[in-house]
């Protein structure tokens, strides 16, 4: 076990998922398995939403089934905004993004 913070950019629930198939970088535990290594190609390869919306759910069920990643802590990321304070980003953006630059009032 070894903290890590992990950030997710992107709402496509691959940017996480894709990092188990065998010999990806952040597969840390080494984990392989040929059929979801299969499932992550084909949910990669389709412009079919709802054909590869099927095909994440499966690879998620495995994820799931066989642990391959347990959080148990997070780093909570306060921000608040309302119509007199806007423009902070909602997203990990604001590790490498001059956010402050666009925190303003609502037009």
């Amino acid at each position: 076990m070894f903290p890590e913070t992990y950030y997710l950019s992107v709402t496509d629930p691959m940017d996480l998922l894709a990092n188990f198939q065998t010999g990806n970088y952040q597969n840390y535990s080494g984990y392989s398995n040929p059929a979801y290594d299969k499932l992550v190609q084909q949910a990669t390869a389709t412009d079919d939403q709802a054909q590869r919306l099927a095909i994440e759910a499966k690879i998620q069920q495995i994820a799931v089934d066989q642990n391959l990643w347990i959080p148990v802590a997070n780093w909570p990321d306060a921000l608040f905004m309302n119509k007199r304070i806007t423009g902070a980003p909602t997203t990990i953006s604001y590790l490498y993004y001059p956010w402050a630059a666009d925190v303003g009032a609502a037009r």
